[in-house]
């Protein structure tokens, strides 16, 4: 298993700090991390998603 970030496949995984069952793409939800990240990815688009994947 590796980890492909930015052009490079890194041999080591990112640690998965939380996880959530279901995740509400709705503005408005940013008194939380997960919320914050999803206004962000609505409102950047898809620049937004490249830079939280890398």
């Amino acid at each position: 298993m590796g980890f492909y970030s930015k052009g490079v496949i890194y041999p080591l995984v990112p640690k998965v700090i939380a996880w959530y069952d279901d995740v509400v793409m709705a503005r408005g939800s940013a008194g939380t991390p997960l919320g914050e990240l999803v206004n962000r990815l609505l409102e950047e688009g898809q620049e937004a998603v490249r830079d939280c994947l890398c």
